[in-house]
């Protein structure tokens, strides 16, 4: 009976051992565990598609993940498949596969770049709460002080900026004292300060004030404070700026400074009735918080009737969002698209990156009647936002984008990126043509056998244009990196940033014929461009550029508003600003939306026979 148990026991150890044995199958021919071939298979398939991310990819992806459904290898092919959709400006399905990926069986050494996409994605899909959370998620992940700070402040601004009142108070639900009860408590009080229930703003404030140990931010907490129940005075002669006159943009902060000064006639002695304002200016440092203490102080000390600036986007968000809950008038210069969702107070005559993308589509696509287009673009916020907005705009007007590669923002040599969109990245790839120009080189060198290198295939160029937005120092590396590849007289399209010197200097004859867009052209034929450019050099000694030509125009259309009409008070100018539906500037014409965001002119420029020039328009 004994032996009878023991070999049963036996039996049922065999069977359970098999029934958890992993199932073989067979992956080129060997058989080997399932997980394992599905590692192996996924390795295949990136090497396939290394240099053709097409459509073949993504079936190919979505294949692998319908195949491996239930393996550890499912979660890196899922991002994988989101990544692809993303640059195919699909984020939410992008965002759908990445919501199915468990970061717990994501490799740990990956799990902070699958946050940040998680929280990029949930931004694209306007979905802010969840962008908090995956946020907080990234911050658990982060190794570097530099990286927490850097987090940390997205958060931030994600709560000051984007959420409503019920995502604001749900967070507070499931972070009532943990990081970042403060901020969530601070805008539920300015939320409910902006409503005028002083009673609700007080108690969220109060916790704030116990939960933060920042000191700038308690005393940001103690005004608002102080302020509930309190009214301001106001000096209607009286502007303020906030601009960033020390630190890294001091210089930026400078020239704007001096477009103010012109526009309020300081260093003119001819009693003009613009010359009558006085201007209280105040230091940013270029930091947000600064930024925002500015407003306050502007207000509380000097009784400004308005504010122009700031310059930068995260002290322009910062500041707004201060200017719209004490209602001052705001004419920001930041370019960053957000700053006037801050409310009805907060205006701006400036350019932003969508105004620059449309004027060079539509130079592009109506214009010249180009449809295929490259994006050779750095991967940073910047050169993001610009490839996605461009993208977006070629596919609106019909148009086609044939090739997109990026590159890292300090990168310094491009000849791996320029050859994969001229097909010349794998040159073995293109067999036939390998083989004649393999058999002509051998000739030209007298030799049996060739290296790779030393076979010339011509590139293969299926686009009409490239679009790169970069800066001129940049411009100047990669436009001789197409011409040493015989990429010739190709179409060149760029943003703002290529206009500067450096264009010139470093892009040579390179960039001959490159069409981008900017805010302002201290050359063109436009008399009120001309007397404006006269006058500022006749005053400060050099000619004024962007910088100089926003803050002039922010500061005319602020008093424009006077000249025409009595103006008592923030509420009365404030009304008198949102009735403008449009003003001409040195910077061109404005047209103020519904949405109170605005339309813009922007000049378009050419590089021709060495120099910079309005491009000629029809």
């Amino acid at each position: 009976m004994g032996d009878h148990l023991k070999l049963s026991f036996f039996l049922c150890v065999c069977l359970m051992t098999a029934g958890c044995a992993e199932r073989q199958v067979r992956h080129g021919g060997v058989l080997m565990p399932y997980s394992e071939a599905a590692r192996l298979g996924l390795v295949s398939l990136q090497k396939e598609y290394k240099d053709k991310q097409t459509a073949q990819y993504q079936k190919a992806l979505e294949q692998f993940i319908s195949s491996y459904e239930d393996t550890d290898t499912v979660h890196k092919a899922r991002f994988l498949l989101a990544k692809f959709l993303y640059q195919k400006n699909q984020p939410e399905r992008s965002y759908s596969y990445l919501k199915q990926i468990d970061p717990e069986q994501f490799p740990a050494s990956e799990r902070s770049k699958l946050f940040y996409f998680l929280v990029l994605n949930a931004k694209q899909n306007e979905n802010y709460r969840e962008a908090v959370l995956w946020s907080l998620s990234l911050l658990k992940e982060a190794t570097s002080d530099e990286t927490r700070t850097s987090v940390q402040s997205d958060i931030q601004l994600l709560i000051l900026t984007k959420l409503d009142q019920r995502d604001i108070l749900s967070l507070l639900n499931d972070y009532p004292r943990d990081y970042p009860a403060s901020h969530l408590n601070f805008r539920a009080g300015e939320i409910f300060y902006n409503e005028e229930k002083q009673e609700e703003a007080r108690d969220h404030f109060q916790k704030a004030l116990e939960l933060t140990d920042d000191a700038a931010e308690k005393e940001h907490i103690r005004e608002y404070l102080v302020r509930i129940g309190k009214g301001y005075f106001t000096q209607k002669q009286v502007l303020g700026c906030i601009l960033p006159l020390t630190g890294q943009y001091k210089s930026l902060g400078a020239r704007s400074l001096r477009g103010i000064q012109q526009a309020l006639r300081f260093f003119n002695n001819d009693h003009h009735p613009d010359g009558r304002f006085e201007l209280a200016i105040f230091d940013s440092q270029g930091d947000p918080e600064q930024a925002a203490q500015g407003v306050q102080q502007l207000l509380e000390e000097h009784g400004v009737i308005a504010i122009m600036g700031p310059l930068l986007g995260a002290t322009s968000l910062a500041a707004a969002q201060r200017a719209q809950a004490l209602q001052i008038p705001m004419v920001t210069f930041s370019q960053h698209k957000a700053v006037t969702e801050a409310g009805n107070y907060i205006f701006r005559i400036a350019m932003t990156r969508e105004h620059q993308t449309s004027a060079i589509v539509n130079f592009a696509c109506e214009e010249k009647g180009w449809r295929k287009f490259a994006i050779l673009y750095p991967e940073d916020s910047y050169g993001i936002e610009f490839a996605n907005l461009f993208w977006d705009k070629i596919e609106a007007c019909g148009g086609t984008i044939e090739g997109v590669e990026s590159y890292a923002s300090t990168q310094q040599s491009f000849n791996e990126e320029v050859k994969k969109l001229v097909g010349l990245h794998q040159p073995r790839a293109r067999k036939e043509e390998y083989r004649l120009y393999e058999e002509q080189a051998k000739i030209e060198l007298n030799r049996e056998e060739v290296k790779e290198s030393q076979v010339k295939l011509p590139p293969q160029v299926d686009f009409d244009a490239l679009f790169i937005p970069d800066y001129a120092k940049t411009i100047g590396q990669i436009a001789p990196t197409l011409a040493y590849y015989d990429i010739e007289h190709m179409a060149l399209l760029g943003t703002q940033g290529w206009h500067s010197p450096k264009l010139l200097e470093r892009g040579r004859e390179y960039v001959e014929g490159a069409v981008f867009a900017d805010g302002f052209f201290k050359d063109s034929a436009d008399e009120d461009v001309k007397a404006f450019v006269n006058a500022f050099e006749w005053t400060f000694g050099y000619a004024p550029e962007i910088w100089e030509a926003q803050a002039y125009d922010a500061a005319r259309f602020i008093l424009a508003q006077f000249n025409q009409q009595d103006i008592e008070d923030r509420q009365d100018l404030q009304e008198k600003l949102n009735n403008v539906s449009e003003f001409s500037g040195v910077t061109r014409t404005v047209r103020f939306l519904d949405n109170h965001d605005i339309d813009k002119q922007l000049f378009l420029l050419t590089v021709k026979k060495g120099s910079i020039q309005a491009y000629p328009q029809k």
